[in-house]
Parts: C-alpha cells; structure tokens; sequence
C-alpha cells in the first residue's frame, strides 16, 4: 500500500487571516471574483466559493515545488493566495507549469495593493473603482481606468469575438465532431472545413481577448486542435473510395481498418494502432481544453 505523501496545511488562523485581507475576492487579477455571499432561500446560511491555495505546494513533488522548501515555508502566511475555487484548481493544472511561483506572488503583492487602495470607496456608482489595467493594445503600458467602465469594455470586446467563433462552430457542433472522431475515427470534408476555420479564427484573434483566463484557454485550445488536424491531414483517407460529391467521408488509416486488397504490414497496423489510441483519448486531451474554454468564457461573460 502506498503511503501518502503528508501535507503542510494552513492554520485555521492563516486561513481566516488570508480570506480577509484579500477581501474575499480571487486574487487572479483577471477573475477578482466576490467568493462570498448570503443564500437565496435561508437567512442563516451563505454561500462560499473561495479557496486558500498553496503558491509552493502543501507536499513534496506538488505544483511548483522546490528543493529546499521547508514545512514551515509550506504552512507560512507568506505562502498563502486566495482565489475563486476555479482559479485554485487552474493554478495546478499540468502541475503548475502555467502559473510559475513568481507570477502568483505577484498577483498576492499586487491584490493586496489593490485591498488596500479601494478600501473604504464605494463599489458602485459613477466614481467606479481604480484598478491598474494592463493596455493589451500597447505593450509595456499601464493605466488607471475605472473598473465599471473599462472592465465593461474589455469583456464587451472579449464577448463580441467569442460570439463570431460561435458563428463559426457552436459547442454543439465541434463536440459533435470531437465525439465523431473520438467514437468512429471517422470526419466529413465539410467538418474538416470548419476545423480549419475554428484555427484560423483563433489564430487570428488569441491576442485579442482581454481577460487572461480566456487568453490562456485558447492558446491551450488552439494548441490541441491544431494536434488533432495534423492526425487527420497524416493519417486519414476517404472511404469508401467511390464516394461522390462536395462532401465527402473521411476515416483513420483504411486499408487498415478495412479490406480493400491491400495487406498493411506490422509497422502500418502499429502506427495505426497508437493513432487510433489517441483519438480514444480525445476526451482526456482536446475535449477538456475546450471545456475549460468555454467555462472561462461563461464564467467571465455569461454566455
């Protein structure tokens, strides 16, 4: 039986200390979501969703780990971030390779800043709150805007290329064809025309979103498609082969996976075989980077 690795928790002190300064709102600069509020159907209840997470992990070998970190480092104040439940489950995806130590001490400096400055302002009405926006369209730069009118903008822009992609491939259509591929190794001409579509839009336009947790979604989404269009540019062919038409069907490898007078030899039948393994997977590789794409997207823009 393999004995688990112990975990560095937080003190209960450290942790009620960490929600408050960090007001109960996501430190993600690009989330800062309110993880706090009353229950809609009983007055002595609420509801949370917030999350102290660890910036060096709570055990050996965890997100972000270090040699040299000591248990005390791991339980410290200094190593505690508030963050939205989704964003604390972001930070460790691919164990943590994506949001590096640095860059969540930053957003722990840089929220508290944030605490500290709108403390005691009103968080509505024409005044707005000052928060520091990065100008996506100038690099380098930095701004003082106000959060009711610029934060608004910034997700009217975001919303407005994400309905475009829709227009191109709603969740329906390209999970249809996701499924298609993953079930059957199987795609339509037309299908791959939408693929290519989908890839040209979001390399046109993945600079452009705004908000970081969509950003990073799609590049990571656009990294797994453009993957999965290699597979089927290398190792698709149409079948039958007497189709007629504009659209025409397309499957994995068929004198492999079917009989038409060719024998394919064993190193074919095994690069078959691992091609077809792959598309079995789909739902361990580009499916859930389309999910977290769109989550990104709904939670941000509610659409």
């Amino acid at each position: 039986m393999i004995t688990p690795l112990k975990r560095y928790e937080f003190s209960h002190t450290i942790k009620n200390l960490t929600k408050m300064r960090a007001a109960f709102v996501c430190s993600n600069p690009s989330c800062r979501l309110m993880t706090i509020g009353p229950s809609d159907v009983d007055d002595e209840k609420f509801l949370y969703n917030g999350k102290i997470a660890h910036i060096y992990p709570a055990s050996v070998g965890g997100p972000r780990d270090l040699s040299g970190i000591t248990p005390e480092q791991r339980m410290h104040q200094d190593n505690a971030l508030f963050l939205c439940g989704s964003c604390a489950d972001l930070i460790d995806k691919n164990n943590g390779i994506d949001f590096p130590v640095s860059r969540l001490k930053k957003w722990k400096a840089n929220h508290m800043g944030w605490v500290t400055k709108n403390l005691n302002k009103q968080l509505s009405g024409d005044a707005g709150i000052v928060i520091n926006v990065k100008d996506s369209q100038v690099v380098g730069t930095q701004h003082n805007y106000y959060t009711n009118d610029v934060v608004s903008q910034a997700d009217s822009i975001d919303k407005t290329t994400f309905l475009k992609l829709d227009e191109i491939a709603d969740e329906e259509k390209l999970m249809g064809i996701f499924r298609s591929l993953k079930d059957y190794h199987r795609i339509w001409s037309s299908q791959e025309d939408i693929l290519d579509a989908v890839i040209e839009y979001l390399k046109q336009t993945r600079n452009k979103f705004l908000a970081e947790e969509i950003a990073l979604a799609t590049s990571k989404f656009l990294i797994e498609l453009e993957e999965l269009t290699k597979i089927i540019t290398s190792y698709f062919d149409s079948w039958p082969y007497t189709q007629h038409g504009p659209d025409y069907k397309s499957e994995l490898m068929p004198k492999v996976r079917h009989w038409t007078g060719f024998k394919a030899d064993s190193e074919e039948k095994q690069q078959c075989e691992e091609i077809s393994a792959k598309l079995i997977e789909l739902d361990k590789t580009i499916i859930p980077a389309y999910q977290t794409f769109r989550m990104a997207v709904k939670r941000r823009l509610y659409v």
